[in-house]
């Protein structure tokens, strides 16, 4: 069935309930789904929901005790089923976090924070101020929807199973929570009319200006409070990921002789490094976002130690950090290793080579399943598919060697090509962390990922075009910077990489076969041939 570009609230719900009518966890989170929908309104488009809006009712939800985030998962994975349709571009689902609670007294922290009567204060420009009043506006005339929502729930007098009316009332119950909310922040606003001389995190009003490396895109952001926030308007909040470790969240007095800490995000490990390491920091500790140990990779070994830690310990850390500065010093033992590439060629009628490559190794003391035995199996499976086929161009797989310590592997690969050599390769497939997602996903030369998608829905793979990876890269980075086109197979579900979690149990069979089916059909096609022909 085909579905509008932008469905209502309520007609997603019914297309999601539907695609997960076997999932228990779906069924029972319905209750969950629908106080969602009724908060944000039925009738609205799914594209019209900002992430603001969603960051309110994850704040209002966690209201509710420690049940809050169990309640948010049927949501979050409703939002996410929005951007797998493609009704979004945004990752809404991101914004449905609880907020942690410190673990501070109450006395303590007002005395440390605010004004005298322990007043945080909300920092707004005045057009944040402005909206925060017409949206408390905007609630207040809601008042009377919901009453009348409740009066005709309360027509079935039926009330044991009256989830109508279970879902008015909590309907009203956030609605009056947000008003509440609202009018404390309206109440003890400040209003900033300049940028404030120190600060020891993104300043409100500060100006970031960010380049997608893939497409080189380029995008302008105003960092605001949390409140303000709308990535699709420009406004990022100064607590989001991507505003860890940019120079505006750097204190102005620098960072001379001392350790900076960041949190992980959105902006590569190597760029937090670079920018800290300019404003003066002897080293540089990285804590994870999500639960779970954490080893971050860097592509290329700064001129300062960088360790990482995982969140609880990161949390205990910046909980230290509150009440005063703290003494440590980081120990780094550098080894120097061997490591090896495996060659594999299948020569063809002319001297253009394609690439195929995927590393091999993975984080110590990991499994590594997704990443990256995944992409080492669809080399495998790929070069069994053609090992009978003839092609006119040389096909040479390449798994590399130490990709975790910095893309050792595939940056000895070129740098060891003659000029010659490196003029006749003409594309690199990367294979690499694709086996858990919702689905195959590619991005990389517009040609190419155009014909993968085309060549794939012939085999019965449908082979998603992204704009890139979040945070992260891999071999292909290598041979684009020398120039060679690339496209990146991998899964949009990278949660679990450098994790414990990644292990055999949550690899999905069917994503492996896609890649190397879609990889197969491409490679064998005439008209890619023609494309690597002409280049």
């Amino acid at each position: 069935m085909a579905i509008q570009l932008n469905p209502s609230i309520s007609e997603a719900l019914t297309h999601f309930v539907a695609a997960k009518k076997t999932a228990k966890s779906v069924q029972q989170g319905h209750q969950e789904l629908g106080r969602f929908v009724a908060w944000c309104g039925r009738e609205r488009g799914v594209g019209d929901l900002s992430p603001s809006e969603v960051a309110d009712y994850a704040q209002q939800i966690g209201l509710g005790g420690q049940d809050s985030a169990h309640r948010l998962h049927p949501v979050k994975a409703f939002l996410t089923y929005w951007k797998d349709q493609g009704w979004i571009n945004n990752g809404l689902a991101s914004h449905l976090r609880v907020p942690r609670t410190r673990r501070n007294t109450p006395a303590k922290t007002s005395a440390r924070r605010g004004d005298v009567n322990g007043n945080n204060g909300t920092h707004l420009s005045q057009e944040g101020y402005d909206r925060l009043v017409a949206q408390l506006d905007d609630l207040k005339g809601e008042r009377v929807g919901v009453v009348e929502e409740i009066k005709r729930a309360m027509a079935d007098k039926d009330f044991r199973e009256n989830a109508p009316l279970d879902a008015a009332k909590d309907h009203q119950g956030i609605i009056e929570s947000r008003i509440r909310d609202l009018e404390a922040s309206i109440n003890s606003a400040q209003i900033l009319k300049s940028q404030p001389a120190k600060v020891a995190r993104s300043r409100v009003g500060a100006k970031v200006t960010l380049k997608d490396v893939t497409s080189g895109r380029v995008i302008a952001y105003t960092l605001v409070d949390v409140r303000e926030a709308d990535a699709s308007t420009g406004r990022i909040s100064t607590k989001s990921p991507v505003g860890l470790a940019l120079p505006s969240d750097i204190l102005e007095v620098g960072l001379g002789g001392r350790i900076a800490f960041a949190n992980r995000g959105l902006i590569t490990f190597q760029i937090k490094a670079q920018n800290v390491f300019e404003a003066g920091a002897v080293g540089l500790v990285i804590y994870n976002n999500v639960s779970g140990p954490f080893r971050g990779v860097l592509a290329d070994q700064p001129e300062f130690p960088v360790i990482s830690l995982s969140l609880a310990d990161g949390e205990a850390v910046q909980d230290l950090l509150v009440d005063s500065e703290i003494e440590a010093s980081i120990k780094l033992t550098l080894e120097n290793l061997p490591f090896q590439n495996v060659i594999a060629q299948k020569p063809g009628a002319s001297d253009a080579v394609v690439v195929l490559g995927g590393h091999f190794d993975s984080v110590p003391g990991l499994s590594g399943a997704n990443d990256n035995a995944s992409g080492t199996a669809v080399l495998l499976a790929i070069a069994e598919l053609l090992a009978d086929v003839d092609l006119p161009y040389t096909l040479r797989i390449v798994p590399f060697g130490s990709e975790e310590l910095g893309l050792l592997g595939s940056r000895f690969y070129v740098q060891e090509l003659s000029s010659a050599e490196l003029e006749n390769t003409k594309l690199m497939l990367n294979f690499d962390a694709l086996s858990t997602g919702s689905g195959v996903a590619i991005f990389g030369d517009g040609v190419f990922t155009d014909l993968i998608n085309e060549k794939g829905s012939e085999v019965g793979v449908d082979v998603r075009v992204s704009r890139g990876m979040r945070g992260g890269t891999s071999d292909f980075a290598v041979f684009r910077e020398a120039g060679v086109p690339f496209v990146m197979f991998f899964g949009d579900d990278a949660s679990r990489i450098h994790t414990e979690l990644d292990t055999v149990e949550f690899v999905q069979p069917e994503m492996l076969g896609g890649a190397a089916a879609a990889a197969a059909a491409l490679l064998q096609s005439p008209e890619f041939a023609e494309l690597i022909e002409n280049r």
